[in-house]
């Protein structure tokens, strides 16, 4: 009987184990990089960035994104040290 409980480190563990998961899943989906090569990818690094809303975002006109663009440069990307 003592066998098929599970000790309360055993859950524990287990519990850490599946936090831990779940948070880093969380963490690369929320910062997740945009493509710098596409349209649909600039516009949502400079939402990101600018910390608007979906309301917001949708009141822009394309000359006011397009302006917005024009100071903004998006992160460089990482360079790959293998090559």
């Amino acid at each position: 009987m003592a066998a098929a409980k599970m000790t309360q480190s055993q859950m524990v563990k287990e519990l850490g184990a599946a936090v831990g998961v779940a948070s880093h899943i969380l963490f690369f989906r929320l910062h997740q990089a945009y493509d710098p090569g596409t349209l649909d990818g600039q516009l949502a690094w400079m939402k990101s960035e600018l910390h608007l809303s979906d309301a917001q975002f949708d009141r822009m006109t394309e000359e006011d994104l397009l302006r917005g663009l024009e100071g903004m440069a998006p992160p460089p990307e990482p360079e790959d040290e293998g090559e």
